[in-house]
């Protein structure tokens, strides 16, 4: 009888297990990324675009977005549309303007429960200057 016993407990304990596992919310997790830093040799004009892209199944919040500067000073973002929660499969952009012959980096902080983000830091001349693409460097992970 104790034999029948044990070898039901066997079989029906890890099926709770799995069953109570199933019910709790998976934990939001925060990643930080980066993108350069970059140069540019624009005296002034032209913008930097940081883009970011959710390849998830789940939103992701951008919950912290800079752009700085190789003497470490944030630079005013001119553009935002990162300032929302960000669904699966979408893109969003935060700029500036190039305030001078600067290195730049793209910061951000992510918090999802599931972070799958990737993207870019693109610096583009000026209008005057043809809006060309000067450099693109991708997002990677930090600590």
């Amino acid at each position: 009888m104790y034999r029948l016993l044990a070898i039901a407990a066997l079989l029906v304990l890890p099926g709770l297990g799995t069953a109570a596992s199933a019910e709790t919310p998976e934990a939001v997790q925060t990643i930080k990324l980066a993108a350069g830093p970059a140069y540019s040799s624009h005296t002034s004009g032209g913008t930097v675009s940081c883009r970011v892209f959710n390849n998830g199944d789940t939103s992701a919040t951008i919950a912290q977005r800079k752009i700085f500067t190789n003497t470490n000073s944030a630079v005013t973002l001119s553009s935002d549309t990162c300032n929302v929660a960000l669904a699966a499969n979408k893109q969003c952009a935060y700029t500036a303007a190039v305030p001078g012959n600067f290195a730049f980096t793209c910061a951000i902080v992510v918090k999802s429960t599931a972070v799958a983000i990737t993207g870019s830091m693109d610096i583009i001349s000026s209008v005057a200057n043809g809006q060309n693409l000067l450099i693109s460097t991708p997002f990677l992970p930090g600590k």
